[in-house]
């Protein structure tokens, strides 16, 4: 969808990264120009680094941007959210 509409910014969850992964043999034709902004948010789940920087290790090829990718931690308890940028 990204490349379909050549969006700037998506939000997603660390599980996306890794069916993004999976799928890169069935999509071949992407392309993650557009994308200035991987909001990589599970609320409070534990995401791990290590996933983000293999997304972007795989996806940098196509386009993807190394300061795009932004993991995200959140707590509804004490309304904060912690960004790595």
């Amino acid at each position: 969808m990204i490349t379909k509409h050549r969006a700037s910014v998506a939000v997603v969850k660390s599980r996306d990264l890794h069916w993004g992964l999976l799928a890169t043999k069935d999509h071949k034709d992407v392309s993650l120009a557009s994308l200035r902004l991987l909001l990589v948010g599970d609320g409070a789940n534990p995401w791990s680094l290590s996933s983000c920087d293999q997304f972007l290790s795989v996806f940098q090829a196509k386009g993807l941007r190394p300061d795009a990718v932004c993991p995200c931690a959140s707590s509804s308890e004490c309304l904060t959210v912690s960004v790595r940028r």
